[in-house]
């Protein structure tokens, strides 16, 4: 029984540092779908602009966020899956050539290229993290198909190498590692988005251009021809218009987020009635839709002119998708407003998966699918917690479960009169 358990049940943890806030999801892999067990978001201060800048901070909150889950669950959490950001992003294209064994491939074959492709990358300033993108040549036919038992004498893998800057890599699995945890595996957070979305499917005969609006920054991702052609990063994030909003009324970060992420709308046509109301030095003050959206807007514009001027002749391009995505995409109509004036149409992405129903949680979701698909390479599995423990925890929960359930006033007459 217990054997069908773990066989059939594997629990896995994303683990995201974002620019402020740690985010942990917890899920359970099951039946070909994976089930959100617990999701944890956990502020820090210790990353400005993608790099770590108080690591004492940024191991802390990991720990409070591992522990919290841990007991929601009821099982420790050991190990996770790790989302890099793509500071200094760079595809590397490796292709490599193997000759086959009894003129059958295997999947040892397979796992021999990549690592070759892996071992042969040397860079001083970028790390590599993962790979994607792989495609096989056989008999002169090319597949994304696994080419496993198919007679070969040879064959050809081409497989994308997906780097980021060296010492933000570091600095983040330095800070996980001492928190305490394994690593299970790291990805670009763009990789993972796609991986969610399934944008490098979307982009074979296509161009997808995705745009992540997080507090710091935004991430400028093209993808064609099935992979991730490129990938910058602005240094304008959501942030500003908090900051905006703060300064113009002195209202607190936390409410000024909520104005500007849940009740500015960019295209509506929106009134002066009141939404919030505050004091201030003994006086007491209003602010309305209007008058929020009026105080962002300018930023908002200078905003869009940035990736209007560095994505000007993709945006000329006919075959084209965009896609939005992060925190800052919950500003209503957003995808709206990038469809009108960058004449091109856009679309806010959000999971489907049930609790985590937030465009910010995508990446870290991803990471779960990049993972599964991977599994295939490796000759062994790992998972966050385990097995044995989590049974246990189950089986108790169940047990107190039952009994609160048995104890009932009629119960409890029947067993004075056994």
């Amino acid at each position: 029984m217990k054997g069908a358990f773990v066989s059939n049940k594997q629990i896995f943890a994303a683990l995201e540092i974002a620019d402020h806030e740690i985010r942990l999801i917890v899920s359970e892999f099951h039946n070909l779908k994976f089930n959100v067990l617990k999701v944890e978001r956990i502020a820090t201060t210790g990353v400005d602009r993608l790099k770590i800048i108080d690591e004492n901070d940024v191991i802390l909150r990991i720990k409070t966020a591992i522990s919290n889950a841990s007991k929601k669950i009821g099982a420790p959490i050991t190990s996770v899956i790790l989302l890099i950001p793509s500071l200094d992003f760079k595809r590397v294209a490796k292709r490599v050539t193997m000759r086959v064994d009894d003129h059958m491939i295997k999947i040892s074959d397979i796992q021999k290229a990549l690592k070759n492709a892996i071992t042969s990358f040397t860079d001083d300033e970028l790390e590599l993290v993962n790979y994607g993108g792989i495609r096989y040549i056989v008999n002169g036919f090319t597949t994304r198909k696994l080419p496993v038992n198919e007679k070969a004498d040879s064959f050809v893998v081409d497989v994308d190498l997906l780097c980021a800057n060296k010492q933000m890599v570091w600095d983040y699995v330095k800070c996980v590692e001492a928190a305490n945890l394994t690593i299970i595996d790291i990805y670009n957070d763009i990789y993972a988005f796609c991986s969610e979305a399934a944008l490098l499917e979307r982009a074979i005969g296509n161009y997808v251009l995705m745009i992540g609006l997080h507090k710091d920054t935004t991430v400028l991702t093209l993808l064609a021809n099935g992979r991730i052609e490129s990938s910058m990063i602005l240094p304008k994030g959501y942030g500003r218009l908090i900051e905006k909003v703060v300064n113009d009324t002195n209202v607190v970060v936390d409410v000024a987020l909520r104005l500007v992420l849940n009740n500015t709308r960019m295209q509506s046509k929106v009134s002066d009635d009141p939404v919030y109301l505050y004091t201030y030095d003994d006086k007491t003050y209003t602010l309305s839709e209007k008058d929020i959206r009026d105080m962002i807007e300018p930023l908002i514009n200078d905003w869009i002119e940035d990736i209007s001027l560095t994505s000007k002749d993709i945006l000329e391009t006919e075959m084209l998708m965009g896609v939005i995505y992060g925190e800052g995409a919950n500003i209503s109509e957003i995808d709206e407003l990038l469809s009108e004036r960058l004449k091109q149409r856009f679309n806010v992405y959000i999971p489907e998966t049930l609790g985590i129903r937030d465009s910010s949680l995508a990446s870290c979701a991803g990471s779960f699918y990049c993972y599964r698909d991977q599994e295939v390479f490796r000759n062994n599995s790992l998972y966050s917690i385990d097995s044995d423990e989590f049974i246990k925890a189950v089986t108790i929960n169940r047990n107190e479960e039952k009994e609160i359930k048995d104890d009932t006033l009629t119960n409890r007459f029947k067993r004075l009169f056994k």
